[in-house]
């Protein structure tokens, strides 16, 4: 007999992978502009902030958004501070 709740249960555990995304750890803080997905963003007008985690709710009501980069395969990966404290967070600059 298949057990479907086990069935189940490893495609839940496989495609957390897919939905959480990986952490690129930046130290020191400056190292992010030499991120591609920086400088792409900020070629766009966009401005930066680097964000404590708790706050990131708050922010994006005003707008913010975390950066995230995809991989090849559509990965997510943020960028956050060696403790994992403070996230970078980006808006379009208002003109």
């Amino acid at each position: 007999m298949i057990d479907l709740a086990g069935i189940a249960n490893l495609f839940f555990e496989a495609s957390k992978e897919w939905r959480e995304p990986k952490v690129a750890r930046i130290d020191p803080l400056e190292d992010i502009e030499n991120e591609q997905i920086f400088k792409d963003l900020k070629a766009k007008g966009h401005t930066f902030e680097w964000a404590k985690t708790e706050h990131l709710r708050r922010l994006k009501r005003e707008g913010w958004a975390p950066v995230h980069e995809r991989d090849a395969i559509g990965r997510p990966t943020i960028f956050m501070d060696r403790l994992q404290e403070l996230i970078l967070i980006h808006r379009l600059a208002e003109k």
